[in-house]
């Protein structure tokens, strides 16, 4: 592993007969798809050669352990295929410290032993009881490597991240690459809290679900780290102010690329989840992403879910945030003198929240199986 530049994988073989083809398969983490690539060798009865991925065109985070194999033939047509091995993918420019606790493994560089065990502590904790509550078993370990500054973090992610990114998640590889300085407890504790969210709703074992949408994924996980960051209600605040929010539909797929742009998704997402649970509760939220994870679209999980289209919960939305009321669905219950509850209030605690949304979908698909 020559992490971040590239992986390389060498070989040497050899054969009575002048060795004509050389190739290399391989795939990483849980991924079920397997890579083939052909090594240009000319033929020889003995072969050295090497194969390279360059992880600025192909991309796999530290953590990630890719199971390869050589085939290999000969001009008499014999042929040879080796056994899978396994090259683990790591990042050797930082002297790791390692740790830990159940399923879950922290590998950091910066920060006491007092800061790890914290972290990992309300990691495990965060996802044992949304896994008990859901009623899933685990499919293997997950580790979470935690880089101590901006450059550290930058160099370690792919090229194609957008730079307002302090963290991310690969639910098939079971793993989260954060910046998370090692004197910030909080902070890193809010991180975590954040992507183990995303590890509990997208990481699935059993079931093929279809995917959530940003919005809805993304608002959970900032709801699970707490108060709202004061420049999240800072930007949904001017964004309703100069009557420039984004649609539902625009945050549904890849967040903006500038910061303000996506501090703004990221806003809107969580107060669009707060405000469907303040109106619907707990219970229409799972019966949303239930329908989502069915493959419905995002007209039938609204209908399912509340008996209107995506337009209608926006505009009843956005009505709520401007402190008037829609006419049109005046079916919402409204609070006193316009005043919405705090979003820790209404939820009561950011992972009992969690948890009971997880429940919640679990017993319904769990009614749809049945």
């Amino acid at each position: 592993s020559q992490f971040p530049k590239q992986l390389v994988f060498t070989l040497q073989a050899q054969s009575t007969s002048p060795i004509s083809s050389v190739r290399i398969a391989y795939r990483a983490g849980g991924d079920p798809v397997i890579s083939v690539a052909k090594v240009n060798v000319p033929p020889a009865s003995h072969v050295d050669t090497s194969y390279a991925i360059d992880l600025s065109q192909e991309y796999y985070p530290p953590g990630v352990a890719i199971q390869y194999q050589w085939q290999i033939e000969d001009l008499s047509g014999a042929r040879e295929v080796t056994s899978w091995a396994t090259l683990n993918v790591t990042d050797p420019r930082f002297q790791w410290q390692q740790r830990t606790l159940g399923e879950v493994t922290l590998h950091w560089y910066q920060g006491d032993e007092g800061f790890a065990d914290s972290v990992l502590l309300a990691a495990v904790r965060a996802l044992d009881n949304a896994r008990a509550a859901a009623r899933s078993q685990g499919s293997g370990p997950i580790n979470i490597y935690f880089y101590a500054n901006q450059q550290d973090f930058r160099s370690a992610m792919g090229s194609n991240v957008d730079q307002w990114v302090g963290g991310q998640t690969f639910p098939l590889y079971r793993l989260i690459v954060l910046l998370a300085p090692g004197n910030d407890l909080a902070d890193a504790q809010r991180s975590v809290a954040h992507e183990m969210t995303h590890i509990a709703i997208d990481s699935t074992s059993e079931d093929v679900f279809g995917p959530l949408p940003t919005w809805l994924d993304e608002g959970m996980a900032v709801i699970a780290e707490g108060a709202l960051e004061p420049a999240f209600q800072q930007a949904l605040d001017s964004a309703v102010q100069s009557h420039s929010l984004m649609s539902i539909q625009s945050i549904s797929g890849n967040f903006p690329e500038s910061t303000d742009s996506a501090t703004l998704a990221y806003a809107e997402s969580a107060s669009l989840v707060g405000y469907f649970v303040q109106s619907y509760g707990q219970a229409k939220l799972a019966t949303l992403i239930a329908a989502f994870r069915q493959g419905d679209t995002a007209d039938e999980a609204f209908r399912q879910a509340i008996g209107m289209s995506q337009l209608a919960f926006q505009q009843q939305w956005e009505a709520s945030l401007q402190g008037t009321s829609s006419p049109s669905t005046s079916a919402a219950p409204s609070t006193p003198n316009n005043a919405q509850p705090s979003l820790v209030s209404v939820l009561l605690t950011p992972i009992t929240f969690v948890v009971s949304v997880l429940e919640a979908v679990a017993r319904l698909v769990q009614a749809t199986k049945g």
